[in-house]
């Protein structure tokens, strides 16, 4: 496999989603210029649960360095203009993730491409299988859920088999109305 560039055009760069941006809707709000490039797999890391989130009523998707292993996500093309919007929406401002620029091979046209993708600040504790997170690691319901209909969305239904495998909190949407 030869590592390549997709010619983006000029002010544009990819992001690889794996959580919550695989669906067009948070995307959209996320970086409006967002457009859909097809899906990929990230060698040598694996997804996670490390960090509580407020918000989401437990801990969120990031992903963890793990030889061996590998994570399917979204490939968007988005403007350099939406950078800062990208960043903002997905707490890069706020010290909850970080950017990092990985090598993620594009599924469509089996070649790898640059992107940028966000892993949050955290101490990456022992790894765990997913059905056997304890309460501090364990996601919402609902969050879950919207994972599982991103990964359906994008058509990555080995990503949505994973997610329905993560034990919850059991805190479902109408626990976000309080």
């Amino acid at each position: 496999m030869t590592k390549t560039f997709i010619n983006t055009g000029p002010g544009r760069f990819l992001y690889f989603a794996y959580g919550l941006n695989l669906q067009s809707a948070y995307m959209k709000r996320a970086a409006p210029t967002a457009v859909r490039k097809g899906t990929g797999c990230l060698c040598g890391y694996r997804v996670d649960f490390v960090r509580k989130n407020k918000k989401w009523k437990g801990a969120m998707a990031t992903i963890v360095p793990h030889k061996g292993q590998q994570v399917f996500g979204a490939i968007w093309e988005i403007k350099n203009t939406d950078q800062n919007s990208l960043y903002r929406f997905n707490g890069v401002y706020s010290n909850y993730f970080y950017p990092r620029t990985v090598n993620v091979r594009h599924l469509e046209i089996d070649k790898l491409v640059n992107c940028i993708v966000f892993i949050q600040n955290a101490v990456v504790p022992t790894y765990i299988k997913h059905v056997r997170l304890p309460p501090a690691r364990q996601p919402s319901e609902f969050y879950m859920q919207e994972l599982m209909r991103g990964a359906r969305e994008s058509k990555l239904p080995i990503l949505a088999q994973i997610y329905a495998q993560v034990k919850t909190n059991g805190k479902d949407y109408d626990e976000f109305l309080d």
